[in-house]
């Protein structure tokens, strides 16, 4: 911790503190009048009130695939808050908001350590930490507001694991894997690339006591769900079963498998490159190759490059597998780049 915090610079902390305190001020300003507050957040509450009344749950939120349920520890995490507060739902969304900061700070963290600069990392964290929608998405309580915080975790933690070869981090990937999946069932697509990168590194691991104990963790963040099947017929398996087959009646199609990716990387990479289809396909492609040999460089930040393009394009590939609807951050972070690229090189507003 002293080599650490003697590496700190004055400059750094001064702009690290900026950061912090204006992102700050743009998430917890005004949040006393409960500015977005709908039957979600109204239900949550109650719930989360249940829960500090001793009445347990063993399920979250449902889910868009209908009758398929979360589990329940994104409300025990938002407990404390709500108690703090005195059972005000502005509670929640206050908890919402410091780990909303809190990612913005790990954002800068991240890049920090990766390229041991100062201001690049200020830069792309003062505009993650203003793109309007994480801003909102930062102001109120709804489950899936979290995952920004436990997905730049889990890649912190996976950097940890494969790239710096410390065993004891796969403790806080299944922590943090766990809790995403919790928030919402997107976060399936972080477990398809830590199995990816398991078995690209299986070699790697020599003691089995930090895997099997990390194992047992992520087991234990879903076993309210196995509980709560075993109490009602396996209703979360035969729905989650059924949409398999025949997709959510009158909602979400059957899942087009190997088949869906397309459509997904198409819209991901439409957000910012005007390209041709032919041209996204081979984009990905040389994205997913260079990424794979990336993560086999000597270089530590080359690795880091590639094992983050691991994690988001296997994520990608399990995403195709999903034909509802999605909702992005990546936009308006794209449009701030662009902004303030022209401001600075090019003179236009």
């Amino acid at each position: 911790m002293r080599k650490f915090l003697k590496k700190i610079t004055k400059p750094e902390i001064f702009l690290f503190c900026l950061l912090i305190l204006v992102a700050g001020w743009v998430r917890f300003q005004g949040l006393s009048t409960l500015p977005f507050f709908t039957y979600d957040q109204a239900r949550d509450a109650l719930y989360i009130k249940r829960i500090l009344d001793g009445k347990l749950r063993l399920i979250g939120t449902q889910s868009s695939i209908p009758g398929l349920y979360t589990a329940p520890f994104y409300y025990y995490l938002m407990a404390p808050f709500l108690l703090i507060f005195s059972l005000n739902p502005i509670g929640i969304d206050l908890g919402i908001a410091f780990f909303g900061l809190l990612t913005v700070g790990l954002f800068y963290w991240l890049l920090k350590k990766e390229t041991g600069r100062i201001f690049l990392p200020f830069i792309f964290s003062f505009l993650f930490a203003f793109s309007p929608q994480v801003v909102e998405q930062s102001r109120f309580g709804w489950n899936p507001n979290l995952l920004p915080f436990f997905t730049l975790l889990f890649i912190w933690s996976l950097r940890e694991v494969f790239l710096k070869e410390k065993e004891k981090f796969l403790v806080l990937t299944a922590f943090s894997l766990g809790m995403a999946i919790n928030c919402h069932y997107s976060a399936l697509a972080l477990l398809f690339a830590f199995l990816v990168l398991i078995f690209l590194f299986r070699p790697r691991f020599g003691d089995k006591k930090n895997l099997t104990f990390s194992c047992f963790l992520f087991l234990f963040f879903l076993s309210p769900l196995l509980l709560f099947d075993l109490r009602h017929g396996f209703i979360n398996i035969r729905n989650t079963w059924r949409y398999l087959k025949v997709g959510a009646p009158g909602k979400i199609p059957p899942p087009p498998f190997f088949f869906g990716w397309r459509e997904k990387i198409s819209s991901l990479l439409g957000m910012v490159f005007n390209l041709s289809q032919g041209l996204k396909i081979v984009l990905v492609f040389l994205s997913f190759l260079g990424g794979a040999l990336l993560l086999f460089k000597k270089s530590k930040r080359k690795t880091f490059a590639g094992l983050v393009w691991v994690v988001f394009l296997s994520g990608t590939f399990f995403a195709s597998l999903y034909r509802g609807s999605l909702f992005f951050v990546l936009p308006d972070f794209s449009l701030s780049c662009r902004f303030f690229i022209r401001r600075r090189f090019i003179g236009q507003s």
